[in-house]
């Protein structure tokens, strides 16, 4: 599958909803366990990709390549949340690295919509084991993860603010 097709199947929609990659848009949704306060803004899959998909060569290698969804450093309060939705039109593999750069130990989750909605609830919840990271200073996962929607959260149950850089990539 060409890289083209590719990022054509993981959908504009889903993409389009996870944080932006250029410096004068910011798309991080930020909640506060205890209000509900959030703002997005929304790139389109070019932004995301870092790439042109228009005019790529059309002989390009059709190994497996990795795919940058997302890359950024965030800040987290303690007691705080960051989330955002993304949706996979294929199955694909999904690769999580992360590094906590000061502050407490983080919770890095993967879950779907319903799950992430009983999260925002105080809940119980489910979410994906293989790639999700508990309590961590840093890892980094891969999962092959079936289409549907996702939601990527990074959960800062300390006191204090965090500061955490994700890289989210997508390998077909």
């Amino acid at each position: 599958m060409d890289r083209r097709n590719f990022i054509a199947s993981v959908g504009t929609a889903g993409t389009a909803a996870i944080a932006g990659c250029s410096d004068s848009e910011t798309s991080d949704t930020t909640s506060n366990t205890d209000s509900d306060t959030t703002s997005s803004s929304n790139t389109d899959i070019d932004d995301l990709t870092g790439g042109n998909s228009e005019g790529q060569s059309e002989n390009q290698n059709t190994e497996s390549t990795e795919t940058i969804i997302e890359e950024y450093s965030r800040r987290v309060d303690g007691r705080e949340y960051l989330y955002w939705p993304f949706e996979l039109y294929q199955s694909a593999e999904v690769n999580l690295r992360t590094t906590v750069r000061n502050g407490p130990n983080l919770d890095i989750i993967v879950t779907e919509p319903d799950e992430f909605s009983q999260f925002e609830r105080g809940n119980r919840y489910r979410y994906n084991g293989e790639i999700s990271q508990e309590d961590t200073v840093g890892d980094s996962t891969s999962v092959t993860l079936p289409q549907g929607d996702y939601y990527i959260f990074v959960h800062n149950t300390g006191y204090s603010r965090a500061e955490v850089d994700i890289e989210l990539t997508l390998t077909g």
